[in-house]
């Protein structure tokens, strides 16, 4: 129950954050090629790798970048979606800047909720993690976003999930 209202606490804070005028707003659309670690019945690692889907929505200015996102993935038995609110900070953004390119790498934290499914047994909880990865400014309203995240779970049989993805945002 703790973790709940934590979790809805860093929430409702970051949307707050988010009234600054300051900030610009962006929504993007998430692909990205998954393996996800789990436990099986007798208790040895078994891993699943394809396709995750997702939506992502947030603020960022030079220096900092928070989202909110939800993921779906499914592959054979196992099935989760998730909800992840990530905390980005760029580095060395002047070293990649010019006239005609902008590149900001980032590194950050990510926790969210995940509701992990496999073989008809549904169970949920706390995932938290890593992430790295390189935003592409594509013009004023555009960039493009490469990046790793690295999450671990006590959900279930979910030990933890690698993710490559790719997003294109939109910003207004």
């Amino acid at each position: 129950m703790l973790n709940k209202m934590l979790f809805i606490m860093v929430i409702l804070s970051s949307f707050l954050v988010s009234k600054d005028l300051s900030l610009e707003r962006f929504s993007g659309l998430e692909i990205g090629y998954e393996k996800v670690e789990a436990k099986n019945v007798i208790g040895s690692t078994e891993s699943n790798i394809g396709v995750e889907l997702g939506l992502r929505t947030g603020v960022q200015n030079y220096d900092w970048r928070t989202s909110i996102s939800g993921h779906f993935f499914k592959k054979d038995e196992q099935e989760y979606i998730k909800a992840i609110l990530s905390f980005d900070k760029f580095v060395g953004v002047g070293i990649y800047e010019s006239e005609d390119t902008i590149m900001k790498p980032y590194i950050g934290l990510n926790s969210g909720w995940l509701n992990y499914k496999n073989t008809g047994k549904k169970v949920d909880g706390l995932i938290y993690g890593v992430e790295i990865g390189i935003v592409w400014a594509l013009s004023d309203g555009a960039d493009i976003d490469l990046g790793y995240k690295f999450s671990s779970s006590e959900v279930g049989r979910v030990d933890n999930i690698n993710t490559f993805s790719l997003a294109i945002n939109y910003i207004f």
